[in-house]
């Protein structure tokens, strides 16, 4: 046992004691020791918990401000722990696809903590999310990567991006429906006009007038044709 986690043991006794004993003033500073003790020796899940600890203290000494201060506390350390967990994540996994779900964790967690920080990591995974959408020969799959980049960007308020993505899932949408179009069986014609549908909410967000007649008028010239085969598939 470590020095630090002898020291965070006899702590814990007279934490506990004191609260025990409704001293609950005392038991929140030496709960609140314990925070940056668990933080010293790396143990995230202890540190929260006893920030937890602390705040419930405070609420039995119906101080709210000290409360108040301990939220906000917890919700740093979270974050903290969370974006220290997905770097972690990123800088050992060599999957693209691992490395750009840790990066987007990460840049969330980093939003309020690291504006700047949060930004880079951001970007590295909407980079990292485009090289996979571009590497898939799927239409449907390289969407879905692209969808992970849109909500990245959006974090990120850049509206241009933001629509320049909506646009490129849309089309990759219809690229799909048309796909499916050319098999002509009951299955692959649903499948179509699922992705006709999907690239049509695309459109409407976007307030896309064209391309919304145009994909309509797809939509329901398919759903006759799909009727023909199954009166009751529409």
């Amino acid at each position: 046992m470590s020095d630090i986690e002898m020291k965070m043991n006899i702590l814990i006794e007279e934490a506990n004691a004191n609260y025990n004993a409704n001293r609950f003033k005392d038991a929140a500073r030496t709960f609140e020791h314990l925070i940056s003790l668990a933080i010293k020796n790396n143990e995230p899940e202890e540190a929260i918990y006893f920030a937890y600890r602390t705040a419930d203290c405070w609420k039995k000494e119906k101080n709210l401000m000290n409360r108040s201060r301990i939220f906000l506390e917890i919700g740093n350390l979270a974050l903290s722990f969370g974006a220290q967990l997905a770097e972690s994540i990123e800088a050992k996994t060599t999957s693209t696809e691992e490395k750009a779900k840790a990066l987007f964790i990460a840049g969330q967690c980093l939003l309020c903590v690291d504006p700047t920080k949060a930004k880079n990591a951001l970007i590295k995974s909407m980079k990292h999310f485009e090289e996979l959408a571009e590497a898939e020969k799927d239409s449907q799959k390289s969407a879905k990567f692209l969808r992970d980049a849109l909500e990245t960007t959006i974090l990120m308020k850049n509206k241009k991006q933001e629509k320049d993505l909506m646009i490129r899932i849309a089309n990759l949408y219809i690229e799909s429906a048309e796909k499916n179009l050319k098999k002509e069986s009951p299955e692959t014609m649903q499948s179509a006009l699922r992705s006709f549908e999907d690239a049509l909410d695309m459109f409407k967000e976007l307030k896309s007038k064209e391309d919304i007649t145009i994909i309509t008028k797809k939509i329901d010239k398919l759903k006759e044709k799909v009727a023909e085969y199954d009166p009751f598939a529409t």
